[in-house]
């Protein structure tokens, strides 16, 4: 599973990972991906929390994944990843995999119970995502998305969490998507439209959304909240005051 954090997310991050890790309920590789932000003493402290995990820094990853790009010619995929810290996620990601199955998820994301269709669909190698409420949460037009990839992206295609077989996080295949003129790399949405672009080509599922949900949904209970919004929006107030907190309750629970 890789995640992407900076300093001021550490705690965010803590929160996130500890829940998920206590409710897949099966091994799994975890790679941190630490931005520019993230210097020595933050990187102490995500250690002493995730001993086990792979944290890569800005300089390593650097060292990693930019010889990658220059010998197979990726100019497009530097591009993307010097333009948006999401386009270094991704491609530093499809780099940086080892596993047979790629896990993404966002820190500002809580698990509550356990992951059951999750892990099912990740173990039989189903591209997976949660559901977005918006049906294009995209960096272009349906038209232009049709033009530029030849395959509609998957609508409600949300990559706060979301699995690929890692094949599918094919650099080539975004290196062509990226050469044509025009692509907004800068954009929010451009990693996650072009995530969905590449679920598009194969057969991909979607997790039940009143399970997995985005933001703050009332008074069900489900399994996995993304909380989705700006870093002060009143989802992620949420997130700290209250689904944080039962996190904590869970986690003190199962060390009793």
């Amino acid at each position: 599973m890789h995640v992407l954090t900076g300093a001021s997310h550490v705690g965010d991050l803590l929160f996130a990972v500890k829940s998920f890790l206590s409710h897949y309920e099966s091994p799994i590789a975890l790679v941190i991906h630490g931005d520019p932000s993230v210097e020595a003493d933050t990187a102490e402290t995500i250690r002493h929390h995730f001993p086990e995990a792979r944290l890569f820094l800005k300089d390593e990853r650097d060292a990693t994944v930019l010889p990658r790009l220059q010998g197979q010619g990726l100019a497009r995929c530097r591009a993307f990843r010097e333009a948006n810290v999401f386009g270094e996620r991704l491609v530093d990601t499809a780099v940086l995999s080892k596993g047979r199955i790629v896990i993404n998820m966002d820190t500002d994301c809580l698990t509550f119970a356990p992951l059951d269709r999750l892990r099912s669909l990740v173990q039989k190698g189903v591209v997976t995502h949660i559901q977005d409420p918006n049906p294009q949460p995209f960096s272009v037009t349906d038209q232009e998305a049709e033009r530029r990839f030849k395959v509609k992206p998957i609508r409600h295609f949300n990559a706060g969490l979301c699995a690929f077989p890692s094949g599918r996080l094919d650099l080539e295949q975004i290196e062509a998507w990226l050469s044509r003129p025009g692509y907004p790399m800068e954009s929010h949405y451009a990693e996650q439209t072009i995530l969905a672009a590449l679920a598009a080509l194969g057969k991909a599922e979607a997790l039940p959304k009143k399970k997995y949900t985005f933001g703050e949904k009332g008074k069900i209970s489900p399994r996995f909240v993304h909380y989705a919004g700006h870093y002060l929006s009143e989802t992620r107030i949420a997130m700290r005051r209250d689904g944080q907190r039962k996190v904590l309750d869970h986690l003190r629970e199962a060390h009793e």
